[in-house]
């Protein structure tokens, strides 16, 4: 099914340049091939009309091209986190919910054992499902990310009824089960942003906000958090278990934080926050492997949030951006930019208060 555009949907055309020349060398095209820019790109899409749907979308004009699956879309429906690619072909999306409030208090109250999460891998070109995992209704679930190769996958576990800002990364094997833990032993009142792979699977990256609780701290929140300290840069092994060591987090200059980090084919790459929500600047930073600052690259103001996805070959970086109150009547915008390591490119805006595009993710 092909999405019909609409008024609300603000498209900023992106004219690739010319392509260059091929010389007739079978090497020199492979190569040319692995290098390419992918042509699409992925993202949930939410209209008044259609609902919420996953949907193919162009990377040249931002306009979307092909329907893959639609979303449930009323109240109660499960929480929908995703899409990952995983592999040729496949993405990976994981349904939430709960916890279960049980009160009017702060935070609700959340009832034990009311928590449910399921991943699912979706082929992109059968359009069928297979689920991958069934999480506790202990377990408050979020953001299963599959691993290059598909066989292991990092997400954010904590308790369904205390798991509310105090969530540690769990990688676990999609065959044997066998699982490594990162930041088990937080203090609570910390944040953990969706965690990404390294290309070879052996790094994992995030960005941590520490709690600013006491050392030996046993306060469990239940709705009320002191805000915790701005957020570093981790980079963590997948093969053994361990702690979030301050020593060996890169933080952001002073009066901002790091919200999100990925890898690419320069080193890393980041989204920069300054200032408090609602007037906050925001960068896409540029690191070389050894977390040193390329470049940075100013994004729209008031981010709320940005999400990135690096494509399978390392060198583009696909850039999400929720921009609140970017309109008269604080309406805010959805953009879409590719960085190449060098330049920003607009491919897409989108109004979000009647047709939001989210998740966007090669």
């Amino acid at each position: 099914m092909v999405a019909l555009l609409t008024g609300a949907l603000l498209v900023v055309l992106a004219r690739a340049g010319s392509p260059s020349e091929v010389a007739d060398n079978p090497s020199t095209h492979l190569k040319s091939v692995e290098n390419a820019m992918p042509s699409d790109f992925l993202a949930r899409w939410t209209t008044r009309a259609r609902g919420n749907v996953l949907e193919l979308f162009s990377t040249t004009s931002g306009r979307p091209l092909s329907e893959i699956i639609d979303f449930p879309h009323a109240i109660g429906s499960p929480n929908i986190e995703g899409p990952f690619r995983a592999g040729s072909g496949n993405v990976w999306l994981t349904a939430t919910s709960g916890p279960s409030a049980t009160s009017n208090i702060a935070g609700g109250d959340p009832q034990p054992n009311s928590c449910s999460a399921t991943v699912t891998a979706l082929s992109l070109r059968t359009h069928r499902s297979t689920v991958i995992f069934r999480a506790p209704v202990s377990v408050q679930f979020g953001d299963a990310v599959p691993d290059p190769t598909g066989e292991r996958f990092a997400y954010l576990d904590a308790g369904c009824s205390t798991g509310f800002m105090n969530a540690h990364v769990v990688i676990r094997s999609t065959t044997s089960g066998a699982k490594v833990t990162i930041g088990n032993h937080a203090l609570p009142c910390h944040v953990i942003s969706t965690p990404s792979w390294s290309p070879n699977g052996a790094l994992l990256t995030f960005a941590y906000s520490p709690s600013v609780l006491k050392p030996g701290s046993t306060f469990v929140p239940r709705g009320y958090c002191q805000a915790p300290a701005a957020g570093e840069i981790a980079v963590v092994s997948t093969s053994r278990s361990s702690e979030i060591v301050a020593g060996e987090l890169t933080k952001a200059p002073p009066g901002c934080q790091y919200t999100e980090s990925a890898f690419d084919s320069p080193g890393m790459v980041a989204v920069e926050s300054c200032g408090p929500i609602g007037r906050s600047s925001t960068h896409l930073v540029q690191l070389n492997s050894r977390r040193r600052v390329l470049l940075r690259i100013a994004l729209k103001p008031n981010s709320d949030p940005t999400s990135i996805s690096v494509s399978p070959n390392g060198r583009y970086v696909l850039v999400n951006e929720y921009q609140a109150g970017a309109l008269p009547g604080n309406n805010p915008l959805d953009w879409v930019w590719v960085f190449d390591g060098h330049h920003l490119k607009t491919v897409g805006r989108y109004l979000d208060s009647s047709e939001s595009v989210s998740s966007a993710s090669w």
